[in-house]
């Protein structure tokens, strides 16, 4: 994929598993670690910082979006929040996984990352003042 710039593999040690590091143009890093039972690959990529002032406001959102998540039929993942970052993580199984369904997942990730963080970065501001970002008009 032309938008990566490097990736790091780390080999499984001291009970954690092999993962690589996927580092995209922008400054996104995807991390995947490669699970055991049932086999499967993890995908987490950070968002950024939540304030202690937005923390409240910030579960009442993942959790509005977890449980709609819930109700896909194709949804593999969620929004998490862990210490001061909010995280979209996601899992994807390795039976029967090919190259197409494993790059379309990491463009899936990309592309769900950035809308989150436009919408942390415009969720305050009046539905008039908020232009949609060059980015998200490419997905």
């Amino acid at each position: 994929m032309a938008s990566i710039e490097a990736i790091t593999f780390h080999e499984a040690s001291s009970g954690f598993p092999s993962a690589w590091a996927i580092a995209f143009e922008g400054s996104d890093i995807l991390l995947v670690d490669a699970l055991c039972e049932p086999d499967r690959l993890v995908f987490s990529m950070s968002l950024g910082d939540v304030s202690p002032d937005q923390r409240l406001e910030m579960y009442e959102t993942v959790l509005r979006v977890n449980a709609w998540l819930a109700m896909q039929t194709e949804a593999v993942g969620g929004v998490v929040l862990s210490g001061q970052q909010i995280m979209l993580k996601g899992h994807l199984r390795v039976a029967g996984l090919d190259l197409d369904a494993l790059r379309q997942t990491v463009l899936d990730i990309q592309g769900a990352a950035h809308a989150w963080r436009y919408f942390l970065q415009t969720r305050h501001m009046p539905e008039e003042n908020v232009v949609l970002d060059q980015w998200l008009e490419r997905v």
